[in-house]
């Protein structure tokens, strides 16, 4: 009984310390963020080529009453994002009838993009911002990705309304 109290004790302070470590590095990457504040001028006028290969900007993805402006990790790869971006396709009429067009920004390549737009029937701009320059800008660039990996460039997913 008493080899069973032990192992059980071990066991809820390893998920314990575990669970506090991961919550002070997730505490400490979201202070290490400086996302644009709600009423703060956007910094980037998101000049940036959709799928398509047309350039898009701030005032072509602008519905009557706005824009969603999500920014994603890659529609390419990740298996959140496209599940995130493909909800937002069934969802997309109902932004409209709001007054909202949506608009996703990742730092794959156009053609990536459009692939997943052709597979997934997409209706709205995907964004490419090659060098996560608008990523940078947005203060939405995660750090925590080594310069040298693919993935360097992905933002920190957020959305703007």
């Amino acid at each position: 009984m008493k080899l069973i109290v032990l192992v059980y004790s071990l066991f809820v302070f390893s998920i314990f310390c575990f669970s506090h470590s991961a919550l002070s590095e997730t505490v400490d990457v979201i202070e290490r963020i400086e996302p644009v504040g709600i009423g703060e001028t956007l910094p980037h006028n998101l000049e940036l080529a959709d799928q398509y290969g047309s350039m898009q900007s701030v005032k072509t993805i602008m519905g009557k009453q706005g824009a969603i402006l999500v920014f994603s990790r890659s529609v390419d790869w990740c298996p959140y994002c496209q599940l995130q971006a493909i909800d937002l396709n069934d969802r997309y009429q109902e932004f409209e009838e709001l007054g909202y067009r949506v608009a996703v920004v990742t730092y794959d390549s156009p053609d990536a993009a459009l692939k997943f737009t052709k597979k997934h029937e997409i209706v709205y701009p995907i964004l490419s911002d090659k060098g996560s320059v608008a990523i940078r800008n947005f203060g939405l660039l995660n750090k925590n990705v080594d310069p040298n990996s693919q993935q360097f460039g992905i933002p920190h997913p957020a959305i703007y309304v």
